[in-house]
This record gives C-alpha cells, structure tokens and sequence, in this order.
C-alpha cells in the first residue's frame, strides 16, 4: 500500500511541478521545486525508507519528462524557456538532494 501512495505522491508532486512552475514567476519555480523536494524528502521520512523516496521521484521525473516533449498538437507544457529550464535543472537536482538526505 505504501508503494501505491509514493506513485500517487510523486504523480501529484510532479504535475503541481508542471502547473506551478510558471505562476507568478520567480516565485511560482520556488514553490514548485521547494515542495516537491520537501514532499519526496517527507515520503521517506514518513515511512522510513529510500526505496519510496525513489519510487515518488521516478514517477516525478517521469511527468516533468512528459510535460517538456511536444504532444499530439505540439503544445508543451513546460517551455524551453527561463522557467522551464530552471524547473528541468534545478528541480532535478532538489530531487537527488532530497533522495540522498538521511532518513
């Protein structure tokens, strides 16, 4: 049950990523970056292990990953502008901070 919730977490921590990242910019990248760290850092604290903390992270990876390729009618929902790039780079590193930290 535990595996259910840290893919239904990181599918939710990944798409507010998406959503938030360009909302009232610079501080809708700071929410989105800052609170899906500190919720996958909390899915292992929560639960007491790295292997949950790992499944949310995939699951978030694999949505900003989605959301930065073009879809059916070539719409992206994460640019390849400032914003975007700050999201796929910074966020990606908050996400490995977070994997890395003690439990």
């Amino acid at each position: 049950m535990r595996t259910f919730y840290a893919v239904l977490l990181g599918t939710i921590f990944g798409i507010a990523a998406v959503f938030l990242h360009s909302f009232f910019p610079p501080l809708g990248i700071i929410i989105a970056i800052l609170g899906s760290a500190t919720g996958i850092w909390s899915i292992g604290r929560v639960w007491g292990k790295r292997r949950f903390k790992i499944i949310a992270s995939i699951l978030w990876i694999a949505i900003i990953m989605r959301a930065s390729a073009a879809g059916v009618g070539q719409e992206f929902l994460i640019q390849g502008d400032g914003l975007g790039l700050s999201l796929l780079n910074f966020g990606l590193i908050a996400i490995l901070v977070a994997i890395a930290l003690p439990i």
